[in-house]
């Protein structure tokens, strides 16, 4: 079974993303969001590398105010925290 790796990114604007880092896993990919968003409020984004889906957005208006919001497909809804 190969292992699953993902990438964090942060969106710019609606054509552009900006490639951050990789992650070996999800919590950890959530975990780096969190140091990173608590300085430098925008979108970021956890892909998975293997098939390049959208699995979370994390938006941060301003340092320590967070929304998560799953992805599946097309459709989003926020996540309770």
């Amino acid at each position: 079974m190969k292992s699953r790796h993902y990438d964090i990114v942060r969106k710019e604007n609606n054509k552009s993303t900006i490639w951050l880092e990789a992650s070996p896993n999800l919590n950890v990919a959530e975990s780096r969001i969190e140091e990173l968003a608590s300085f430098w409020p925008g979108e970021f984004q956890i892909m998975d590398q293997q098939n390049h889906r959208v699995l979370e957005r994390i938006i941060s208006r301003e340092p320590h105010h967070r929304q998560k919001v799953e992805c599946s497909g097309t459709n989003t809804r926020p996540r309770k925290r």
